[in-house]
């Protein structure tokens, strides 16, 4: 423990590094195979000073099996705190609550992104200098696109397809792409699992306006 402070619980972690969905897939116990489909449990940890996870403890598993544990201690190892995160913060010595949620092999994910944790967003001055001339040009002062995109591993958001744009034909599905492609979210869930080949429907609306609006980019799914 760090002299001279208390040591508090991070909430809401940012991560640099988490196991892939891969890994996840590979860490379900071979024994557990045909006896459960799911497990879950949360992993309480120290939080060292490179970011790594030490001195962690489980909690119960659901169900609760040592194999789980097992394979929990396995993944925790991957796992790494953003340190550049938390530039003002002694975030060391701390402790980290980790959920991991395990799937049996053959078994539907649940891993759909509903309410995304954001590490990087578009600034409204970027989002207005991206505004399509177009519609500026038609004297067209709102537009909304939503695109459906794919994140990756880093929690990049990629592969981006316009689903729907109004008006169409001005520029605001393409310029939408450009925005989305910009963003990223924390790449390891509150439910426990990866973020990586995960499908996230994505609503932007841009104002040619010179007052910032919190609305300008909408960053649920």
């Amino acid at each position: 423990m760090t002299m001279g402070r208390s040591v508090s619980v991070l909430n809401a972690p940012i991560w640099s590094a988490t196991p892939t969905l891969a890994q996840v897939d590979a860490a379900f116990p071979k024994n557990e195979i045909g006896k459960a489909d799911e497990a879950h449990l949360v992993m309480r940890c120290r939080i060292g000073h490179d970011g790594g996870l030490k001195s962690c403890d489980p909690g119960a598993a659901a169900p609760n099996r040592f194999s789980f544990k097992n394979a929990a201690f396995n993944l925790i190892k991957l796992f790494r705190l953003d340190v550049a995160a938390y530039p003002h913060e002694p975030y060391w010595d701390d402790l980290v609550d980790v959920p991991i949620t395990f799937i049996a092999p053959g078994k539907p994910a649940t891993n759909h992104i509903t309410d995304p944790i954001w590490t990087r967003t578009v600034d409204y001055t970027k989002v207005l200098a991206l505004y399509p001339a177009q519609a500026a040009n038609a004297g067209v002062k709102t537009g909304r696109a939503i695109v459906d995109c794919i994140a990756d591993h880093a929690g990049q958001v990629t592969d981006c397809q316009v689903s729907a744009e109004n008006p169409p034909g001005l520029g605001f599905g393409a310029a939408a792409v450009r925005i989305a492609n910009a963003m990223a979210l924390n790449p390891w869930t509150p439910q426990g699992i990866p973020v990586d080949g995960d499908h996230i429907r994505l609503p932007v609306v841009q104002h040619l306006a010179t007052d910032p609006s919190p609305s300008d980019v909408a960053t649920k799914p």
